[in-house]
C-alpha cells in the first residue's frame, strides 16, 4: 500500500473507525422522537445508513488494518450503544430502525 502523505493511513484507519461507530449508533439508537419521525425522514435515515455500509465494505476491501478498524468500530459502537438500544421504546414503535440482516 502506498502512503502519500505521512499520516495519510492513520488518518484514513480513524475515519473507518468512526464511520462503522456511526453506523452502530444508527443500528441501536433512537434516531428522531416517535412524535417527528415521518415517513421521510425514516427513509432518508434508512438511506444514509445503507450507503455508509457500502463505504465501509468497499473500505475493508483494500488493506486488513481496515478491516481490523471496522470490526473495532462496530464493536466499540455494539458496546456504546446497546444499553441505549436495549431500554423500552416509549411511543411509536416505528421510530427505531431496524437493524441491517444479511
Amino acid at each position: 500500500m502506498e502512503v502519500v502523505f505521512p499520516g495519510m493511513h492513520a488518518l484514513a484507519l480513524a475515519a473507518v473507525f468512526s464511520a462503522s461507530v456511526l453506523v452502530e449508533w444508527c443500528d441501536h439508537r433512537l434516531v428522531v422522537a416517535a412524535a417527528a419521525a415521518s415517513g421521510l425522514t425514516q427513509t432518508a435515515m434508512h438511506a444514509a445508513r445503507v450507503g455508509l455500509g457500502y463505504v465501509l465494505m468497499l473500505a475493508v476491501m483494500s488493506d486488513a488494518a481496515v478491516l481490523a478498524a471496522a470490526v473495532l468500530g462496530h464493536a466499540f459502537g455494539f458496546v456504546a450503544f446497546v444499553h441505549a438500544a436495549s431500554r423500552p421504546l416509549t411511543g411509536d414503535s416505528k421510530a427505531r430502525l431496524r437493524p441491517i440482516g444479511c
